[in-house]
């Protein structure tokens, strides 16, 4: 996955060993910096900061939780999770310039 920030989260784009990358969501600014989930490591959640954008963006995974975007965000925070036993298995949002809103999708852990 590549997250691309500066003072708001400007793009993600996941990729996956059998397509390649996807779709960039967002715009084309911002520095990025990419996850990669080692053998048997999985998302369980996202937090972060969010106003009329994403300013931070922080996933969670069963080994480790990894921060993209602004650190000193002030805006209001959120925590999405997988219920207990399922993993994160996609996202949804929307995007424009930058990233406005996300949201996670997930399933029971295989």
């Amino acid at each position: 996955m590549h997250v691309a920030s500066g003072e708001f989260i400007d793009s993600i784009t996941m990729n996956n060993d059998l397509t390649g990358f996807g779709v960039r969501h967002g715009g084309t600014n911002g520095a990025t910096l990419d996850l990669n989930l080692q053998t048997g490591e999985y998302i369980t959640g996202i937090s972060g900061r969010a106003g009329e954008f994403v300013d931070l963006l922080t996933f969670h995974t069963n080994t480790r939780r990894v921060d993209f975007g602004n650190k000193n965000s002030t805006a209001d925070t959120f925590n999405l999770f997988a219920s207990s036993g399922s993993e994160v298995c996609g996202f949804f949002g929307r995007s424009s310039k930058y990233l406005d809103k996300i949201g996670i999708i997930h399933r029971p852990r295989i």
